[in-house]
Protein backbone atom coordinates (compact mmCIF):
# COMPACT_ATOMS: atom_id res chain seq x y z
CA UNK A 1 0.00 0.00 0.00
CA UNK A 2 1.51 3.61 -1.01
CA UNK A 3 0.00 7.19 -1.35
CA UNK A 4 -0.65 8.41 -4.43
CA UNK A 5 1.75 11.14 -6.12
CA UNK A 6 -0.97 12.27 -8.12
CA UNK A 7 -4.18 11.84 -6.97
CA UNK A 8 -4.04 13.90 -3.75
CA UNK A 9 -6.35 16.19 -1.95
CA UNK A 10 -4.97 16.29 1.41
CA UNK A 11 -2.43 13.37 2.27
CA UNK A 12 -3.03 11.02 -1.06
CA UNK A 13 -4.02 7.84 0.98
CA UNK A 14 -7.65 7.25 -0.66
CA UNK A 15 -5.62 7.79 -4.41
CA UNK A 16 -3.43 4.97 -3.19
CA UNK A 17 -6.03 2.95 -2.14
CA UNK A 18 -7.60 3.60 -5.81
CA UNK A 19 -4.55 2.52 -7.36
CA UNK A 20 -4.75 -0.31 -5.66
CA UNK A 21 -8.22 -1.45 -5.11
CA UNK A 22 -10.27 0.29 -8.30
CA UNK A 23 -12.71 1.94 -6.26
CA UNK A 24 -12.55 5.73 -7.12
CA UNK A 25 -10.75 7.87 -4.78
CA UNK A 26 -13.92 9.71 -3.83
CA UNK A 27 -15.38 6.80 -3.34
CA UNK A 28 -12.85 5.92 -0.69
CA UNK A 29 -13.44 9.98 0.43
CA UNK A 30 -16.94 9.59 1.47
CA UNK A 31 -16.20 6.00 3.01
CA UNK A 32 -13.64 7.48 5.29
CA UNK A 33 -16.30 10.40 5.98
CA UNK A 34 -18.76 7.81 6.91
CA UNK A 35 -16.29 5.40 8.82
CA UNK A 36 -15.82 8.86 11.07
CA UNK A 37 -19.04 9.30 11.50
CA UNK A 38 -20.02 6.25 12.46
CA UNK A 39 -17.38 5.43 15.15
CA UNK A 40 -17.30 8.93 16.77
CA UNK A 41 -14.38 10.47 15.00
CA UNK A 42 -11.93 7.24 15.52
CA UNK A 43 -11.83 6.87 11.50
CA UNK A 44 -10.58 10.24 11.41
CA UNK A 45 -7.51 9.23 13.17
CA UNK A 46 -7.01 5.83 11.15
CA UNK A 47 -7.10 8.34 8.10
CA UNK A 48 -4.28 10.00 10.24
CA UNK A 49 -2.05 6.84 10.77
CA UNK A 50 -2.11 5.77 7.70
CA UNK A 51 -1.47 9.76 5.80
CA UNK A 52 1.79 8.64 7.95
CA UNK A 53 2.86 4.94 8.00
CA UNK A 54 2.11 4.76 3.78
CA UNK A 55 5.14 5.67 1.78
CA UNK A 56 4.12 8.07 -1.31
CA UNK A 57 4.30 6.75 -4.22
CA UNK A 58 7.07 9.15 -6.05
CA UNK A 59 8.04 8.66 -9.13
CA UNK A 60 11.62 6.97 -9.81
CA UNK A 61 11.59 6.70 -6.13
CA UNK A 62 12.02 2.96 -4.25
CA UNK A 63 10.53 2.81 -0.60
CA UNK A 64 9.68 0.15 1.42
CA UNK A 65 6.06 -0.43 1.49
CA UNK A 66 5.58 -3.79 3.24
CA UNK A 67 6.21 -3.05 6.82
CA UNK A 68 4.47 0.14 6.42
CA UNK A 69 1.47 -1.58 5.54
CA UNK A 70 1.36 -3.87 8.18
CA UNK A 71 1.36 -1.64 10.71
CA UNK A 72 -1.43 0.55 8.98
CA UNK A 73 -3.61 -2.59 8.41
CA UNK A 74 -2.96 -3.97 12.49
CA UNK A 75 -3.91 -0.13 13.83
CA UNK A 76 -6.62 0.03 11.51
CA UNK A 77 -8.15 -3.22 12.99
CA UNK A 78 -7.69 -2.25 15.89
CA UNK A 79 -8.82 1.07 16.65
CA UNK A 80 -11.99 0.23 13.90
CA UNK A 81 -12.70 -3.35 15.57
CA UNK A 82 -11.95 -2.53 19.61
CA UNK A 83 -14.76 0.45 18.36
CA UNK A 84 -17.21 -2.20 17.35
CA UNK A 85 -16.51 -4.11 20.85
CA UNK A 86 -16.01 -1.21 22.95
CA UNK A 87 -18.96 -2.41 25.04
CA UNK A 88 -17.19 -5.83 26.17
CA UNK A 89 -13.71 -4.02 26.42
CA UNK A 90 -14.30 -3.11 30.47
CA UNK A 91 -12.99 -3.82 33.64
CA UNK A 92 -15.05 -5.44 36.76
CA UNK A 93 -15.49 -2.04 37.74
CA UNK A 94 -16.74 -0.54 34.71
CA UNK A 95 -13.82 1.45 33.37
CA UNK A 96 -13.56 1.47 29.24
CA UNK A 97 -10.24 0.04 28.10
CA UNK A 98 -10.46 1.20 24.68
CA UNK A 99 -9.03 4.48 24.86
CA UNK A 100 -5.79 3.23 26.67
CA UNK A 101 -5.68 -0.21 24.28
CA UNK A 102 -5.86 2.66 20.85
CA UNK A 103 -3.15 4.64 23.20
CA UNK A 104 -0.95 1.70 23.00
CA UNK A 105 -1.30 1.24 19.92
CA UNK A 106 -0.71 4.07 18.74
CA UNK A 107 2.35 4.95 20.52
CA UNK A 108 3.60 1.21 19.24
CA UNK A 109 3.92 2.02 16.17
CA UNK A 110 5.42 5.31 16.38
CA UNK A 111 8.16 3.70 18.94
CA UNK A 112 8.58 0.80 15.96
CA UNK A 113 8.99 3.71 13.14
CA UNK A 114 11.47 5.43 15.26
CA UNK A 115 13.44 2.43 15.43
CA UNK A 116 17.04 3.71 13.81
CA UNK A 117 16.71 7.22 14.82
CA UNK A 118 18.91 7.81 17.59
CA UNK A 119 17.18 11.32 18.92
CA UNK A 120 13.27 10.17 18.32
CA UNK A 121 13.67 6.55 19.43
CA UNK A 122 13.78 7.48 23.15
CA UNK A 123 11.13 9.84 23.13
CA UNK A 124 9.16 7.44 21.20
CA UNK A 125 9.96 4.76 23.90
CA UNK A 126 8.83 6.79 26.90
CA UNK A 127 5.99 7.53 25.08
CA UNK A 128 4.66 3.91 24.34
CA UNK A 129 6.07 2.77 28.29
CA UNK A 130 3.33 5.71 29.69
CA UNK A 131 0.88 4.39 27.78
CA UNK A 132 1.55 0.83 28.69
CA UNK A 133 1.68 1.75 32.36
CA UNK A 134 -1.63 3.71 31.64
CA UNK A 135 -3.49 0.90 30.61
CA UNK A 136 -2.25 -1.18 33.32
CA UNK A 137 -3.58 1.13 35.43
CA UNK A 138 -7.07 0.77 34.28
CA UNK A 139 -6.64 -2.74 34.68
CA UNK A 140 -6.21 -1.95 38.23
CA UNK A 141 -2.57 -3.95 37.99
CA UNK A 142 -0.76 -1.18 39.68
CA UNK A 143 -3.05 0.10 42.38
CA UNK A 144 -4.61 3.82 43.96
CA UNK A 145 -1.39 4.68 44.91
CA UNK A 146 0.64 4.21 41.71
CA UNK A 147 -2.30 5.91 39.49
CA UNK A 148 -2.19 9.02 42.13
CA UNK A 149 1.60 8.88 41.11
CA UNK A 150 1.20 8.57 37.16
CA UNK A 151 -1.08 11.80 37.32
CA UNK A 152 1.14 13.61 39.33
CA UNK A 153 4.17 12.90 36.52
CA UNK A 154 2.52 14.15 33.92
CA UNK A 155 3.95 17.55 34.57
CA UNK A 156 7.73 15.48 34.19
CA UNK A 157 6.20 13.87 30.82
CA UNK A 158 5.71 17.53 29.22
CA UNK A 159 8.80 18.87 30.69
CA UNK A 160 10.40 15.19 28.99
CA UNK A 161 8.95 16.08 25.58
CA UNK A 162 10.03 19.53 26.43
CA UNK A 163 13.41 19.31 26.71
CA UNK A 164 13.94 16.32 23.85
CA UNK A 165 12.60 18.38 21.42
CA UNK A 166 14.75 21.00 22.43
CA UNK A 167 18.34 19.26 22.99
CA UNK A 168 18.07 16.69 20.66
CA UNK A 169 19.65 18.11 17.70
CA UNK A 170 21.91 20.88 19.99
CA UNK A 171 23.29 18.03 22.55
CA UNK A 172 24.47 14.19 22.26
CA UNK A 173 22.19 11.90 23.29
CA UNK A 174 19.59 14.83 23.96
CA UNK A 175 16.72 12.57 24.74
CA UNK A 176 18.61 10.83 27.34
CA UNK A 177 19.87 13.68 29.27
CA UNK A 178 16.73 14.66 29.24
CA UNK A 179 14.94 11.91 30.26
CA UNK A 180 17.45 11.53 33.34
CA UNK A 181 17.10 15.49 33.77
CA UNK A 182 12.94 14.56 34.36
CA UNK A 183 13.16 11.43 36.34
CA UNK A 184 15.18 13.51 38.76
CA UNK A 185 12.88 16.48 39.00
CA UNK A 186 9.83 14.10 39.24
CA UNK A 187 11.66 11.66 41.86
CA UNK A 188 12.87 14.87 44.10
CA UNK A 189 9.15 16.79 44.28
CA UNK A 190 7.30 13.05 45.01
CA UNK A 191 9.89 12.47 47.44
CA UNK A 192 9.65 16.05 49.07
CA UNK A 193 5.88 15.32 48.61
CA UNK A 194 5.81 12.00 50.26
CA UNK A 195 8.49 13.40 53.15
CA UNK A 196 6.27 16.37 53.69
CA UNK A 197 2.41 14.16 54.06
CA UNK A 198 4.29 11.14 56.06
CA UNK A 199 5.12 13.81 58.77
CA UNK A 200 1.62 14.94 58.91
CA UNK A 201 -0.52 13.99 61.68
CA UNK A 202 -3.86 12.50 60.30
CA UNK A 203 -7.45 12.11 61.60
CA UNK A 204 -9.57 10.78 59.22
CA UNK A 205 -9.34 7.32 60.26
CA UNK A 206 -10.20 6.51 63.59
CA UNK A 207 -10.45 3.16 65.95
CA UNK A 208 -11.71 2.50 69.13
CA UNK A 209 -11.85 -0.87 70.53
CA UNK A 210 -12.29 -2.21 74.96
CA UNK A 211 -11.26 -4.91 75.89
CA UNK A 212 -12.41 -6.58 79.33
CA UNK A 213 -10.08 -8.19 81.15
CA UNK A 214 -11.99 -11.23 83.18
CA UNK A 215 -10.78 -10.90 87.12
CA UNK A 216 -9.26 -14.59 87.06
CA UNK A 217 -6.56 -13.05 84.65
CA UNK A 218 -3.43 -12.11 86.51
CA UNK A 219 -0.65 -11.75 83.60
CA UNK A 220 -1.17 -9.73 80.08
CA UNK A 221 0.66 -9.88 77.09
CA UNK A 222 0.68 -7.02 74.85
CA UNK A 223 2.76 -7.09 71.31
CA UNK A 224 2.39 -4.14 69.75
CA UNK A 225 3.66 -3.27 65.94
CA UNK A 226 3.23 0.23 64.23
CA UNK A 227 4.04 1.75 61.04
CA UNK A 228 4.25 5.28 61.36
CA UNK A 229 2.73 5.87 64.33
CA UNK A 230 3.05 7.84 67.43
CA UNK A 231 3.22 5.21 70.41
CA UNK A 232 1.81 5.92 73.90
CA UNK A 233 1.13 3.20 76.64
CA UNK A 234 -0.08 3.80 79.94
CA UNK A 235 -2.35 2.76 82.61
CA UNK A 236 -6.26 2.53 82.94
CA UNK A 237 -7.94 4.19 85.62
CA UNK A 238 -7.76 2.48 89.66
CA UNK A 239 -9.52 -0.61 89.38
CA UNK A 240 -10.54 -0.58 85.82
CA UNK A 241 -10.46 -3.93 84.52
CA UNK A 242 -10.40 -2.82 80.81
CA UNK A 243 -7.63 -2.41 78.03
CA UNK A 244 -8.45 0.64 75.89
CA UNK A 245 -7.26 0.82 72.49
CA UNK A 246 -7.59 4.27 70.74
CA UNK A 247 -6.21 4.91 67.06
CA UNK A 248 -6.00 8.07 65.14
CA UNK A 249 -4.40 8.59 61.47
CA UNK A 250 -4.76 7.91 57.73
CA UNK A 251 -6.90 5.99 55.72
CA UNK A 252 -4.27 4.09 54.52
CA UNK A 253 -3.34 2.90 57.93
CA UNK A 254 -5.84 -0.52 59.59
CA UNK A 255 -5.35 -1.91 62.82
CA UNK A 256 -5.65 -5.69 63.28
CA UNK A 257 -6.26 -6.68 67.00
CA UNK A 258 -7.00 -9.99 68.51
CA UNK A 259 -7.64 -10.56 72.07
CA UNK A 260 -7.70 -14.29 73.92
CA UNK A 261 -7.67 -15.43 77.37
CA UNK A 262 -6.61 -18.74 78.54
CA UNK A 263 -7.00 -19.12 82.30
CA UNK A 264 -4.89 -16.68 84.04
CA UNK A 265 -2.82 -15.41 80.70
CA UNK A 266 -4.60 -13.05 78.02
CA UNK A 267 -2.89 -12.03 75.03
CA UNK A 268 -3.45 -8.46 73.15
CA UNK A 269 -2.03 -8.84 69.66
CA UNK A 270 -2.29 -5.13 68.08
CA UNK A 271 -0.87 -4.56 64.51
CA UNK A 272 -1.23 -1.71 62.30
CA UNK A 273 -1.28 -2.71 58.32
CA UNK A 274 -1.46 -0.96 55.32
CA UNK A 275 -3.30 -2.57 52.08
CA UNK A 276 -0.95 -3.64 48.95
CA UNK A 277 0.47 -1.52 46.52
CA UNK A 278 1.21 1.84 46.96
CA UNK A 279 -1.28 4.39 48.96
CA UNK A 280 -2.68 7.14 47.60
CA UNK A 281 -0.59 10.82 48.54
CA UNK A 282 -3.93 11.74 50.36
CA UNK A 283 -4.22 8.81 52.22
CA UNK A 284 -0.72 8.34 53.82
CA UNK A 285 0.13 10.47 57.21
CA UNK A 286 1.44 10.10 60.82
CA UNK A 287 -0.72 8.08 63.15
CA UNK A 288 -1.37 7.95 66.98
CA UNK A 289 -2.08 4.90 69.03
CA UNK A 290 -2.83 5.02 73.24
CA UNK A 291 -3.28 1.67 74.56
CA UNK A 292 -4.46 2.01 78.86
CA UNK A 293 -3.66 -1.13 80.45
CA UNK A 294 -5.41 -2.36 83.84
CA UNK A 295 -3.56 -1.90 87.34
CA UNK A 296 -3.05 -4.68 88.58
CA UNK A 297 -2.01 -7.19 86.42
CA UNK A 298 1.35 -8.11 85.28
CA UNK A 299 2.07 -7.06 82.07
CA UNK A 300 4.98 -7.79 79.88
CA UNK A 301 5.30 -5.90 76.35
CA UNK A 302 6.92 -6.77 73.08
CA UNK A 303 6.94 -3.81 70.86
CA UNK A 304 8.06 -3.14 67.30
CA UNK A 305 7.80 0.28 65.31
CA UNK A 306 8.99 1.59 62.29
CA UNK A 307 8.57 5.32 62.28
CA UNK A 308 7.08 7.33 65.43
CA UNK A 309 8.04 8.34 68.95
CA UNK A 310 7.32 5.59 71.67
CA UNK A 311 6.29 6.69 75.50
CA UNK A 312 5.88 3.97 77.85
CA UNK A 313 4.34 5.37 81.10
CA UNK A 314 4.79 2.58 82.81
CA UNK A 315 4.55 3.70 86.56
CA UNK A 316 1.56 2.61 88.01
CA UNK A 317 1.43 -0.81 86.37
CA UNK A 318 3.06 -4.30 87.58
CA UNK A 319 5.41 -4.46 84.33
CA UNK A 320 7.21 -7.85 83.96
CA UNK A 321 9.36 -6.96 81.20
CA UNK A 322 9.81 -4.74 78.16
CA UNK A 323 11.26 -5.60 74.44
CA UNK A 324 11.34 -2.63 72.39
CA UNK A 325 12.80 -2.33 69.03
CA UNK A 326 12.00 0.96 67.17
CA UNK A 327 13.75 1.88 63.58
CA UNK A 328 13.09 5.65 63.83
CA UNK A 329 12.07 7.70 66.72
CA UNK A 330 12.65 8.83 70.55
CA UNK A 331 11.47 6.60 73.28
CA UNK A 332 10.95 7.65 76.77
CA UNK A 333 9.92 4.99 79.17
CA UNK A 334 9.21 5.21 82.61
CA UNK A 335 9.09 2.57 85.00
CA UNK A 336 7.29 1.49 87.74
CA UNK A 337 8.64 0.79 91.87
CA UNK A 338 7.34 -2.88 91.01
CA UNK A 339 9.61 -6.09 91.52
CA UNK A 340 9.09 -9.11 88.22
CA UNK A 341 8.18 -12.06 89.15
CA UNK A 342 8.37 -14.07 86.43
CA UNK A 343 11.42 -16.19 86.46
CA UNK A 344 12.20 -15.80 82.81
CA UNK A 345 12.59 -11.91 83.47
CA UNK A 346 16.28 -12.91 86.01
CA UNK A 347 17.31 -15.23 83.14
CA UNK A 348 16.61 -13.31 80.18
CA UNK A 349 16.81 -9.68 80.79
CA UNK A 350 14.64 -6.56 78.48
CA UNK A 351 15.95 -5.47 75.16
CA UNK A 352 15.69 -2.03 74.59
CA UNK A 353 16.86 -1.51 71.27
CA UNK A 354 16.41 2.58 69.29
CA UNK A 355 18.41 2.29 65.63
CA UNK A 356 17.65 5.76 64.87
CA UNK A 357 17.12 8.08 68.30
CA UNK A 358 17.37 8.73 71.49
CA UNK A 359 16.10 6.77 74.54
CA UNK A 360 14.91 8.47 77.93
CA UNK A 361 15.01 5.99 80.83
CA UNK A 362 13.44 7.13 83.96
CA UNK A 363 13.16 4.76 86.96
CA UNK A 364 12.20 5.51 90.72
CA UNK A 365 15.33 6.10 93.34
CA UNK A 366 14.13 3.12 95.27
CA UNK A 367 14.09 0.35 92.17
CA UNK A 368 17.54 -0.91 91.55
CA UNK A 369 18.22 -0.68 87.73
CA UNK A 370 21.35 -2.56 85.92
CA UNK A 371 21.30 -1.66 82.26
CA UNK A 372 24.15 -3.58 79.87
CA UNK A 373 25.28 -1.20 77.10
CA UNK A 374 27.34 -1.86 74.20
CA UNK A 375 30.51 0.34 73.96
CA UNK A 376 31.39 -0.15 70.43
CA UNK A 377 27.87 0.88 68.82
CA UNK A 378 26.71 2.72 72.22
CA UNK A 379 27.53 6.63 73.18
CA UNK A 380 28.74 7.17 76.58
CA UNK A 381 25.00 7.38 78.85
CA UNK A 382 23.97 10.05 80.59
CA UNK A 383 22.94 9.36 84.59
CA UNK A 384 23.16 11.01 88.21
CA UNK A 385 26.51 9.32 89.76
CA UNK A 386 25.32 9.93 92.52
CA UNK A 387 22.50 6.78 92.43
CA UNK A 388 24.43 5.25 89.70
CA UNK A 389 27.69 4.26 88.89
CA UNK A 390 28.99 2.91 85.49
CA UNK A 391 31.45 0.32 85.09
CA UNK A 392 33.37 0.13 82.61
CA UNK A 393 34.13 -3.09 81.09
CA UNK A 394 36.51 -4.04 78.18
CA UNK A 395 33.82 -4.44 75.68
CA UNK A 396 30.58 -3.14 77.44
CA UNK A 397 29.32 -0.70 79.82
CA UNK A 398 27.35 -1.64 82.71
CA UNK A 399 25.43 1.04 84.18
CA UNK A 400 24.11 -0.22 88.15
CA UNK A 401 22.36 1.63 90.68
CA UNK A 402 24.43 2.02 93.72
CA UNK A 403 21.75 0.97 96.44
CA UNK A 404 21.36 -2.49 93.85
CA UNK A 405 21.91 -5.45 96.15
CA UNK A 406 19.37 -3.62 98.72
CA UNK A 407 16.45 -2.56 97.05
CA UNK A 408 13.48 -3.05 96.98
CA UNK A 409 13.03 -3.90 93.32
CA UNK A 410 15.71 -5.08 90.09
CA UNK A 411 15.03 -4.67 86.98
CA UNK A 412 17.69 -5.55 83.82
CA UNK A 413 17.59 -4.51 80.61
CA UNK A 414 20.45 -4.55 77.36
CA UNK A 415 20.46 -1.21 75.87
CA UNK A 416 21.17 -0.65 72.12
CA UNK A 417 21.13 3.03 70.76
CA UNK A 418 23.59 3.32 68.14
CA UNK A 419 25.10 6.79 67.76
CA UNK A 420 22.55 8.65 69.48
CA UNK A 421 21.92 9.91 73.17
CA UNK A 422 20.71 7.13 76.45
CA UNK A 423 19.81 9.58 79.54
CA UNK A 424 18.82 7.60 82.01
CA UNK A 425 16.74 10.18 85.21
CA UNK A 426 14.94 9.20 88.76
CA UNK A 427 12.02 10.60 89.78
CA UNK A 428 14.10 12.71 91.99
CA UNK A 429 16.49 14.21 89.20
CA UNK A 430 13.57 15.29 87.12
CA UNK A 431 13.36 15.89 83.73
Amino acid sequence: MFRSWSERLLGGVCGGLSERIGLSAWTWRLLFVLLTLLTGGWGALVYLLWWWLLPLNIPNAVASRFFPTILALASAIVIVGGYVLRESLVTESGASLYVPIVGVVVTGVFFLRQLGRRGSVVIALVMLLTAIVALLAVLGVLGAGVDDLLVRSIGGLLIFLGLALLLRERVPFGSIVAALVSVALVGGVGFLAYSSRISQQRDENTFEKTFTVAAEVTTLQLNLTTLDTDVRVASAPPNARDIKVTFVGSLASTIQQTYSADGVLATLDLTETRGEGLPSLENIGRGTITIELPQGVAVAVAFAGVNGSATFDMGQLNLERLNMDLQTGNAVITFPLYQPLSPSVAQSPGELLVRNGDLRLVVPPTVGGQFLINKSTNERPLFDDLIYALEDNLNEWLLTARQYENAPAKIRYIITVPRAQIRLDTAQSGA
